[in-house]
């Protein structure tokens, strides 16, 4: 009995228990719960590093000696710690290259060369970079001529030749009328860079590796650091020069100066500049010439005004970037020179004042048939707004005024009615001359043939 008691009593228990979980299930059948989402952030994956030359004194000051007064003393004036281009090959300009360098006895000795001293620019940037270099020169009374390295030789008096060199490339030549310039890209080397995590572990950059990470590169182990020096791209420029020899010049015969000037550019970031300051440009020169640009050739209305206003926004956009051109040239009505060539012609043909006239004057008469003639009433001030009579002269010598009923005019066309032509013809006149006066201010008149066949 006591058994049975006690498995009454966990039965009791069970079932209180799956009661209860059967309530909880039954009042609580769903769930929620936020997330908030996050970035990781972003890496901007350029990097930019120029170095540009660290210039020190005048590299680019030259001395020109077109006596060859260096080579007949042995350099004398410069003393013996020089050195100078042998004979062969010495075109007479020279640039103090600084010292021979190296470990020789002689590596303090100052060098001299028909070139200046290479001026380089590397670029350590993750991206191309396009660098410029220009030379301008001096233009003094004094000065010796600058002339073309080829025309050295064959020059009649006194000549220099000044070229840039830029990366190897063929020089320009350097004169005083313009800027010798000349662009080349130096390559970015993105494979020198690595997304790391920063040192304050408060994000991530994207910036050179290291020595130790370039030479955990596969291969890369024995590297050194010039070696990765040597990775980067660079570019040298420099100036050559050259000058005519047994040319004399006198006491007061100067060298041009020169200014040497370099520059680099990121070329998207150029290419972006450029593109906004075309795209400026068009807006302004829309709004400068809207009027213009409004007009079509079946619309211009002639006149000095107009022509002066076309003429001036030709002239705007002739003065305009390549790229606005562009940009114009696409519109839906493309603008460009032949659109304002068409305006100005259009405009041109538009006369604003005539005289009435007739172009057509000798006409046929044939029976039973009237005669038709095209009028032009002419425009502006100088028009007419009609026929004010026809005359005549008949076979006696006296002039008729021709009957109103004899003829009519409306819409342009003066027409001899069939009556009167018959009449005509059956008076025996073969040819008749009238005289069709105008009601213009000037009276203007037109004389007219009818005549038979």
């Amino acid at each position: 009995m006591r058994k049975f008691k006690k498995v009454v009593a966990i039965a009791l228990a069970a079932t209180m228990v799956m009661g209860m979980s059967l309530t909880a299930f039954a009042d609580d059948n769903s769930g929620s719960s936020n997330g908030a989402g996050t970035s990781e952030g972003h890496v901007e994956k350029k990097a930019t590093s120029v170095v540009l030359p660290t210039v020190s004194g005048t590299p680019f000051a030259y001395t020109m000696d077109p006596e060859g007064l260096i080579e007949e003393t042995s350099h004398g004036k410069y003393g013996d710690a020089v050195e100078f281009p042998a004979k062969a090959g010495d075109t007479h300009v020279y640039w103090n290259n600084g010292a021979k360098g190296g470990d020789g006895a002689d590596k303090d000795n100052i060098v001299y060369a028909n070139t200046s001293k290479a001026q380089t620019v590397t670029n350590k940037s993750s991206h191309d970079i396009s660098l410029t270099v220009s030379v301008t020169a001096s233009s003094a009374e004094t000065d010796i001529p600058l002339v073309a390295q080829s025309a050295i030789a064959t020059a009649e008096a006194a000549s220099l030749y000044l070229g840039l060199i830029v990366d190897g490339q063929a020089a320009e030549t350097i004169n005083t009328a313009a800027a010798a310039t000349k662009s080349v890209t130096i390559d970015g080397n993105e494979d020198n860079f690595k997304i790391a995590v920063k040192s304050d572990n408060s994000g991530y950059e994207y910036r050179v590796l290291s020595l130790a990470e370039y030479k955990a590169l596969e291969g890369n182990s024995s590297k050194t650091q010039d070696d990765f020096d040597a990775t980067w791209d660079s570019a040298d420029f420099q100036v050559e020069g050259a000058v005519t020899t047994g040319k004399a010049i006198t006491s007061t015969t100067t060298a041009p100066t020169i200014a040497v000037t370099w520059s680099w550019v990121d070329p998207e970031e150029a290419a972006a500049e450029a593109a906004a300051a075309a795209q400026e440009a068009v807006t302004n020169f829309k709004s400068a010439h809207a009027s213009v640009l409004a007009l079509t050739t079946a619309t211009v209305a002639g006149g000095e005004d107009e022509a002066t206003a076309i003429a001036a926004a030709a002239e705007a956009f002739a003065a305009l970037s390549d790229a606005a051109k562009a940009i114009l040239a696409a519109e839906d009505t493309p603008i460009n020179a032949a659109f304002f060539e068409a305006l100005a012609d259009a405009s041109a043909a538009v006369v604003l004042d005539a005289a009435p006239s007739i172009e057509t004057t000798s006409y046929t008469m044939a029976a039973d048939t009237a005669i038709e003639v095209d009028v032009d009433l002419g425009v502006g001030s100088l028009a007419a707004t009609g026929i004010a009579s026809i005359t005549y002269v008949k076979g006696s010598g006296a002039t008729a005024t021709l009957a109103s009923d004899k003829y009519s005019f409306a819409d342009g066309k003066l027409t001899f009615t069939a009556a009167y032509i018959n009449s005509v013809l059956d008076a025996g006149v073969t040819s008749r001359a009238y005289t069709i006066k105008f009601n213009d201010s000037d009276n203007t008149e037109v004389v007219i043939n009818l005549a038979t066949e």
